[in-house]
């Protein structure tokens, strides 16, 4: 389900969701929504075809609950921006390591990274 980045350039499509490491730290949640904070197709980002949304929903979808959105917390949104703060991304590691769900080894390594910066963004078509 879990792809890097050379793998989405051979498949060719566009239509992915992208986990994004957050590189800003200290910044405020306003800022972290700004258009030119999120730069996407990072060669560190990991992706999920859109054929597999909805095994990623039903698979993650509680175990990483709600991100922080431009006006508060709100489930995932397929189609924007989510963020996860430092503290959100070690409780879903907390739960990926207890529940072992699809997949779950590439992320948790992806999300072990994610630790050192500043969390990390899904984000949406």
């Amino acid at each position: 389900m879990f792809i890097t980045d050379k793998q989405r350039k051979t498949f060719g499509s566009t239509s992915y969701l992208e986990l994004q490491y957050c590189i800003h730290k200290g910044a405020s949640v306003k800022n972290l929504f700004a258009k030119n904070t999120v730069e996407h197709w990072r060669d560190d980002s990991i992706y999920i075809c859109v054929d597999d949304m909805h095994l990623f929903y039903s698979e993650y979808g509680e175990i990483f609950g709600k991100s922080n959105y431009k006006v508060g917390l709100k489930n995932i949104d397929m189609f924007g921006i989510n963020y996860y703060n430092a503290t959100q991304t070690r409780s879903i590691i907390n739960k990926i390591e207890e529940q072992k769900p699809c997949d779950y080894k590439i992320l948790l390594d992806w999300l072990k990274c994610a630790q050192a910066d500043n969390g990390f963004y899904i984000l949406g078509l």
